[in-house]
């Protein structure tokens, strides 16, 4: 199988998966030890607070959108995505706002899909530093088009990023939301899917302070409550970097209070990428042993009997790589083999190389190399022939 991948998708795991990863660490176990379902795919829908639309027909249009545009990259055909949102989705750099960051989302959500599909991904960065979803319905962001000109491009699927500046404006909650379900309507009539991205944090400095850093959590709150409704993906960005604000520092994040360091930037991208992968969740003792994720390579991939089970042998020509999407909270084992003993096995999780080992275990130490939350992009990796068996989660 040259340059493929692995994939099983249905709309319940799509909304699993972002019930899953918007949750804290303390719930994570929780709800894998309540629910194997989770790794299974077998549980019906999320079972978030809110309350699911009375209007169903919103809902399926998007889930269905969305997996259309999920068929067209397992089938190696072209997809176009639009980023639209604010300075953050620009990629402005924190005090230089005039400078785009190399590691901006849409670069390196396009980067990350490339990995996994042999279609064309193009990805459109349509970020506007200052504008709100306001303004990106009216066309007056700057960009001169209302909200049917948008739509009646007719990407594929869209990213939509805004809240912070819909906050400093004092754009009212109920019109925020309203502006929500009616981004889901009218790109959804134009046969486009949907994928919302809460706004990260802000800090209590310089462009923060104590009053916007609380506000904003409830234009994240009424974002996520939409996604519910409409059964909309949302990539929980908010929640991810709270928690990496807990374990960095407020200003390892967002430098200036708002916008995003490079690290955060590069992680936001592999976070957007989770709306069309299905990534392996791995808890403590959970053993993957590859079936039901995404596994991309441009390496020949053949899988293999191996000890009464069954591994993927990676083979070609150079360097022979695989790559594999984690959801985890704890650390890593990666069960892989050279064929060749002279030969290494290499490991990195977002491009940060972390261990080595020419045959066994390869351990794999996410929080003493400031591996932010949310994706996790583990690389596997050799000059040689090698097999890849499992992944385990461990402390």
């Amino acid at each position: 199988m040259d340059g493929t991948f692995f994939l099983l998708s249905s709309y319940n795991i799509i909304t699993k998966k972002f019930l899953v990863i918007s949750m804290r660490r303390r719930d994570f176990a929780k709800v894998l030890a309540t629910g194997l379902g989770v790794l299974a795919f077998t549980q019906t829908s999320s079972g978030a607070s809110r309350q699911p639309s009375k209007n169903k027909q919103d809902a399926v249009t998007n889930g269905t959108l969305t997996h259309e545009v999920m068929a067209k990259l397992i089938g190696g055909d072209g997809v176009t995505i639009h980023c639209y949102g604010d300075s953050v989705m620009w990629g402005a750099t924190p005090f230089n706002l005039t400078k785009q960051s190399d590691y901006n989302a849409p670069k390196i959500l396009g980067e990350v899909l490339s990995h996994f599909y042999s279609g064309k991904v193009t990805v459109v960065n349509n970020g506007i530093s200052g504008t709100t979803l306001s303004q990106f319905i009216s066309g007056e962001d700057g960009s001169g088009s209302s909200i049917d000109t948008k739509a009646a491009l007719k990407p594929d699927a869209i990213y939509l990023n805004y809240g912070i500046n819909d906050m400093i404006k004092n754009i009212s909650l109920r019109e925020y939301s309203d502006n929500l379900r009616k981004v889901v309507k009218k790109f959804n009539k134009n046969g486009v899917a949907v994928v919302f991205v809460t706004p990260n944090i802000m800090g209590l400095h310089f462009f923060g302070s104590i009053e916007r850093s609380a506000k904003l959590k409830l234009y994240a709150d009424e974002m996520r409550a939409i996604a519910s409704q409409t059964m909309t993906q949302c990539i929980d960005q908010f929640e991810f970097t709270y928690l990496d604000s807990s374990m960095f520092g407020i200003k390892d994040v967002v430098p200036d209070g708002a916008h995003m360091s490079d690290y955060n930037y590069k992680q936001f991208g592999y976070n957007m990428a989770m709306a069309f992968l299905n990534p392996c969740y791995l808890e403590k003792g959970f053993e993957s042993k590859l079936n039901s994720i995404s596994i991309g390579s441009k390496s020949t991939m053949t899988v293999i009997e191996n000890n009464g089970g069954y591994s993927i042998l990676v083979s070609g020509d150079g360097i022979k790589q695989v790559y594999i999407p984690v959801i985890s909270n704890n650390n890593l084992n990666v069960l892989a083999s050279s064929k060749d003993r002279a030969s290494e096995v290499y490991c990195s999780v977002n491009d940060i190389y972390l261990s080595k080992s020419r045959k066994g275990d390869i351990h794999l130490d996410i929080y003493n190399n400031k591996i932010r939350n949310g994706l996790k992009m583990v690389s596997v990796s050799s000059s040689a022939d090698f097999i890849l068996s499992s992944l385990v989660g461990t402390a």
